[in-house]
């Protein structure tokens, strides 16, 4: 998902409001200098031991874990949820999917590589560590990713384009009954809880680190997996700015090696993302 530009800066919105977000978005921009050296490479060397790793083993992990998405995905849209609309069908299944592929892939990375839960980054321990980091991280790419939203958005109104500027998600809640039916509470789990987890052990846990691991370079381990990243979330209007994300979240996990930082710093961002639509309904 992407951030609606009208959502932030909508013509509804008003002036005064307007100007709170404006003196909001410039201060984080003043402040990226002190926050950037929360995400920049070339810090302390947390994942040296990335080289050693076995690219077979990551590149199973990694395809495994898509298939037990995908499978849980069809198994349950199948069987508990096929009476919900084929429309919404995925969509409200997808959630639980992530969250049985998130439980089962952290036991069988566990099984499959020497301290495994360590080297995702994903110890008990370091959950303190990746809430401060995970803010911090946040806080420096939302501007940015505000900055590309309002740019796609000016070049689609600029060339009268025929390009969607809002997530699916949120055009099939315009049409839902009042009130928290199935489908809302399915989606908020899925965009707020499930898909933080399993899209970052996916992309930052299992991809990026077997890209890093292949080609022993974290700009282009970190630009890849951004690119993909990006590009599994449709259409190019919500690919351009969750390149951005995606770039933040490479680089905090490779600046800390803690995988809490992307996870929390993502669910920050799709939790932002649903307060600025439930505002607007």
């Amino acid at each position: 998902m992407s951030i609606e530009p009208s959502q932030v800066l909508g013509a509804s919105s008003p002036p005064a409001a307007a100007w709170i977000i404006y003196a909001l978005m410039l201060g984080l921009f003043a402040a990226t200098p002190l926050l950037w050296r929360w995400i920049r490479p070339g810090g302390p060397a947390r994942r040296q031991w990335v080289m050693g790793e076995s690219a077979v083993v990551l590149a199973a992990l990694l395809f495994l874990s898509l298939a037990i998405a995908g499978f849980a995905l069809m198994l349950l849209a199948g069987t508990v949820f096929k009476g919900v609309s084929p429309e919404k069908r995925a969509l409200v299944a997808l959630g639980p999917a992530e969250v049985v592929m998130f439980g089962v892939m952290l036991v069988i990375n566990g099984l499959a590589r020497p301290r495994g839960t360590h080297r995702l980054g994903l110890e008990r321990a370091g959950v303190g560590r990746g809430i401060f980091s995970g803010m911090a991280t946040f806080a420096l790419t939302l501007p940015w990713v505000l900055v590309a939203s309002l740019l796609v958005s000016w070049v689609v109104t600029r060339w009268h384009l025929d390009a969607p500027l809002q997530h699916d998600i949120f055009r099939l809640w315009r049409s839902e009954p009042e009130g928290w039916t199935l489908f809302k509470v399915m989606t908020f789990f899925s965009a707020v809880i499930a898909a933080p987890l399993a899209e970052e052990l996916v992309f930052r846990g299992f991809l990026q680190t077997l890209l890093l691991r292949l080609s022993g370079k974290v700009w282009v381990a970190v630009a890849v997996t951004s690119v993909l990243f990006a590009w599994s979330h449709g259409a190019w209007t919500m690919q351009v700015p969750i390149f951005i994300l995606a770039m933040g979240l490479g680089l905090a996990y490779e600046r800390h090696g803690n995988l809490w930082t992307c996870i929390l710093a993502h669910l920050m961002f799709n939790a932002v993302q649903f307060g600025l639509f439930l505002l607007q309904l």
